[in-house]
């Protein structure tokens, strides 16, 4: 999927972090490379930009100590 897209939002809604295309590389960073503070946040994946293939879902973001 050349032209996937992936992005994450926090719970109101805000966009942290997009990608396109998405090498399925993401690391728990905003858009600017900054590790995004531990809880959970959604994302939506675009494998095709025609509205096929849209997947959605949360992930929970951990910070080791």
């Amino acid at each position: 999927y050349p032209d996937a897209r992936f992005t994450v939002f926090n719970r109101w809604g805000d966009v942290l972090y997009s990608a396109q295309p998405y090498n399925n590389d993401w690391e728990g960073t905003n858009d600017s490379g900054e590790r995004l503070p531990q809880g959970t946040y959604y994302y939506v994946l675009e494998l095709e930009l025609s509205g096929a293939n849209i997947f959605k879902g949360d992930v929970t973001v951990l910070v080791a100590e």
